[in-house]
């Protein structure tokens, strides 16, 4: 008997320490480039590959758009984390995976 109470106690404290560590290390860390300039104005350019764009029909890095496609958005920066930003443009947010994001271009300081 004493032996299920302790299996059943190694199983709880088993549990308790897998609920004590969560996901925590799968959280993305924040961006140290980009942590600092939230609340400015910035332009999000897309990599050409994400967005369907031939090699053949080469582009600048920071055209506005591209056989009539628009290949950038252009916000305000509301939050950032190792693996996604966020830009407000007017009333919509676009939350942008990081590996999409060819540049960001904002202004100097």
């Amino acid at each position: 008997m004493q032996a299920i109470y302790r299996r059943i106690l190694f199983g709880f404290a088993l549990v308790g320490v897998a609920a004590l560590t969560g996901c925590s290390g799968n959280t993305p860390s924040a961006d140290p480039m980009l942590s600092g300039r939230i609340g400015d104005n910035c332009t999000v350019y897309f990599r050409h590959d994400t967005l369907g764009m031939a090699a053949g029909s080469p582009a600048s890095p920071t055209t506005g758009n591209h056989n009539g496609a628009e290949v950038q958005v252009t916000g305000k920066l509301l939050r950032v984390n190792g693996g996604w930003v966020c830009v407000a443009v007017g009333k919509a947010e676009y939350t942008i995976p990081k590996e999409a994001i060819l540049l960001v271009e904002m202004p100097s300081k």
